[in-house]
């Protein structure tokens, strides 16, 4: 509610109160509305697939504990974004195309926040690029 005043005061000098001024009112407090809920359901995904990765992060995998240890460090030095991202790639094996409409960002947002998270990551294990 306080985003929508805040937007008719901004708009206020722009706009002919002559007019249709309650549609306009309106239309403000529908984009607001939409804008809130669209943050809501990328939030909300973002952590479930933060949950997914803690969940899938806990001990008693049957890797070497060191190595994964190590793997879950680099990953947590990630923006939460791009630990996401990585996440559902290569723990839940999502496409870039399932995993942008997870996110709702665009694939090739998401393609690139896997490179580079990848690249950061192999650079904390000290890993050339063939390797992980």
């Amino acid at each position: 509610m306080q985003e929508v005043f805040l937007n008719v005061f901004r708009a206020i000098p722009r706009v002919d109160l002559r007019g249709h001024f309650v549609h306009w009112l309106n239309s403000i407090t529908l984009n607001a509305s939409l804008r809130l809920l669209d943050r809501r359901r990328r939030d909300r995904r973002r952590h479930e697939a933060l949950q997914l990765h803690q969940t899938s992060a806990e001990p008693g995998s049957e890797s070497d504990p060191m190595l994964r240890r190590s793997l879950v460090e680099a990953l947590d030095l990630l923006l939460p974004q791009t630990r996401v991202a990585i996440v559902l790639r290569f723990v839940d094996g999502h496409s870039y195309v399932e995993i942008a409409r997870m996110t709702g960002e665009k694939e090739s947002t998401v393609k690139m926040r896997v490179a580079r998270g990848m690249r950061r990551v192999r650079e904390q294990l000290g890993l050339d690029e063939d390797r992980l």
